[in-house]
């Protein structure tokens, strides 16, 4: 079991938030389903980030969540990877967000702490992640992420505490059925 050791971030209890999440992956529905806040789920798509830009455009976002598969590194949405060459790639798409606070709710994403910095640094925004699993698993349920600094979220801001105990869900790509998808 993992225990979280971080200082909660006290400032998202009045935050205003969105959720984007991967629309490829069939085990999302249930958890998405009960979330607190307004949830697009992105199919398959080239390019992940220009849906996220072009979906919130007008927007300030306090908090942007994003759910997904993850593995070090990377998490996939609409079916497609972002890692950090994609981020590089989408430099000027990143620096258009006015997003206050991102939260990786994927497994490992934030065991690769350049992929954060450089989502950090384009986007101007605290990068909440995990560096281990997500979710649902036989040695209990894991809803908390952090930032680099040791800001914390717990799942419970965006999913009813019954959901995050009931949901069968593990946010980590090898759960896929498909293991080509995940290549």
């Amino acid at each position: 079991m993992t225990y979280f050791t971080g200082r909660p971030d006290t400032s998202l209890s009045s935050s205003i938030g969105f959720m984007v999440a991967d629309g490829t992956t069939p085990d999302l529905g249930s958890l998405l389903a009960t979330a607190r806040l307004p949830v697009l789920p992105l199919s398959a798509t080239l390019n992940p980030l220009l849906s996220i830009t072009a979906a919130f455009a007008d927007e300030i976002i306090d908090t942007l969540h994003i759910v997904g598969p993850g593995r070090p590194g990377a998490i996939l949405l609409g079916g497609t990877w972002i890692d950090e060459p994609m981020l590089l790639e989408n430099t000027g798409l990143l620096k258009m967000w006015r997003i206050t606070r991102i939260a990786l709710w994927s497994s490992e994403v934030g065991a690769t702490p350049s992929f954060i910095h450089t989502l950090t640094r384009l986007t101007g925004a605290d990068v909440y992640a995990a560096e281990g699993a997500v979710g649902y698993s036989d040695d209990g349920s894991v809803w908390t992420l952090q930032t680099s600094d040791g800001k914390a979220m717990h799942g419970s801001c965006v999913w009813p505490q019954l959901t995050l105990r009931t949901t069968h869900v593990s946010l980590n790509a090898c759960t896929d059925p498909k293991p080509e998808v995940w290549k």
